[in-house]
């Protein structure tokens, strides 16, 4: 649908609108020529949501927490939004992973005589009995309170086309362990663990437009995010505990503990946009809102 030229209740501000129908484009002249007063009233209100739904304003407060921040400099993101983005980063993030080898292998060992009657005769078999046996690893890594140590950052704020973009950057701290223990014929000769802090980073870039239902009245605004770019990288890592034994075994657990998280990573990192904008895809009841909320907000911010 297409306004030539419209007011919106306010002097001195105009707009070109295009709306579109679910799946049915569709072109309106003038809102103002002879229709059905309810069927204007539809059209102009629809034509108020969709002047909503492009504006950089609308969507900057709904993106931002503080206004209208300035667009260049990372700000602290609407609670909606962080919600948001808390929620498809922690699906993303490596938490509660488990990674083993040898972990639980065992070998048949000898366990003494058996001794069977039989009659006036005594035999003797051997026992035998599965035993621990050979090097095992073991391998975690789990998110650190993630209900309370997420860090949301937005920036970079700029429109492309008909979309608001911004760049978006969550921290978080993870925990990664480590144990080795080695095993021979059910005797165990050494167990060693290591633990570690390590902060996470995921960035991406986000593009958001919006759509117009205009077949509601009021209708509602879909906000419709998708993922163009994004990665998972490790800022800080540091031991915190490690088992009080010296030479290249310690040595061996140290680097290990890192490069179990750093393969996790290496493994995500290629579906990292799909599966961020599958979990959008799975947030459409979450990102529709009604443009005569939005207004009347919008109406009470500016008195």
């Amino acid at each position: 649908m297409q306004a030539d030229w419209c007011w919106l209740n306010r002097p001195q501000i105009g707009c070109v609108l295009d709306v579109a129908w679910v799946d049915r484009p569709c072109r309106i002249g003038n809102l103002f020529h002879p229709t059905p007063m309810l069927l204007r009233r539809q059209f102009l209100l629809a034509a108020v949501g969709a002047a909503l739904a492009v504006s950089d304003q609308g969507l900057t407060r709904l993106l931002a927490a503080d206004g209208e921040p300035d667009p260049t400099q990372p700000f602290t993101p609407s609670a909606e939004f962080q919600e948001l983005i808390t929620k498809l980063a922690r699906e993303q993030l490596p938490d509660k992973y488990e990674k083993t080898k040898n972990w639980g292998k065992t070998t048949r060992v000898f366990d003494g005589w058996k001794l069977e009657r039989d009659g006036l005769r005594l035999e003797t078999r051997r026992r035998f009995k599965q035993a621990n046996d050979g090097a095992w690893q073991k391998y975690s890594i789990r998110l650190l309170d993630p209900d309370h140590k997420f860090d949301v950052r937005v920036a970079n704020l700029r429109q492309r086309e008909s979309q608001m973009v911004c760049d978006v950057t969550v921290i978080a701290a993870a925990r990664v362990s480590g144990r080795h223990t080695q095993w021979e014929n059910g005797v165990q000769l050494i167990s060693i663990g290591a633990e570690a802090d390590a902060r996470l980073r995921l960035r991406a870039e986000l593009a958001v437009g919006m759509k117009l239902d205009p077949t509601k009245f009021p209708p509602d605004v879909y906000l419709q995010p998708r993922v163009t770019q994004a990665d998972l990288d490790i800022l800080e890592f540091k031991l915190r505990r490690i088992s009080h034994f010296g030479g290249p075994v310690v040595k061996s657990l140290s680097s290990s503990v890192r490069e179990v998280l750093e393969d996790k990573i290496a493994e995500d990192r290629p579906k990292l946009v799909e599966r961020l904008n599958k979990s959008l895809a799975k947030q459409d009841s979450k990102l529709r809102f009604s443009a005569a909320d939005w207004l009347a907000k919008l109406g009470g911010e500016r008195k």
